[in-house]
């Protein structure tokens, strides 16, 4: 029963989270959390974090890192996201 009541801290936590013009809801957090963005942020903190341990102690390092990372997914051909988006303009 305890565990349950934690799990329903941390929905609550994580609902107040999203963005007042979102629907706070358990499904829409599933939906935001599944999102493609969601996932490509999460793997650029991630990935920032891992090149560059500093970045967790100086913003200016992270953000570097981030856009090392942005500089390297572009030198690729772009991510996934890029290439839908060109294919609509």
């Amino acid at each position: 029963m305890m565990r349950s009541a934690k799990r329903e801290t941390l929905w609550t936590a994580l609902l107040e989270q999203l963005p007042e013009r979102v629907e706070r809801n358990k499904h829409e957090l599933r939906e935001l959390v599944s999102s493609v963005q969601f996932k490509q942020a999460v793997r650029s903190l991630e990935y920032g974090l891992r090149l560059d341990f500093s970045a967790a102690n100086s913003v200016e390092a992270f953000l570097r890192a981030i856009q090392k990372q942005t500089e390297h997914e572009r030198e690729r051909g772009g991510t996934k996201d890029d290439k839908d988006s060109m294919e609509t303009d």
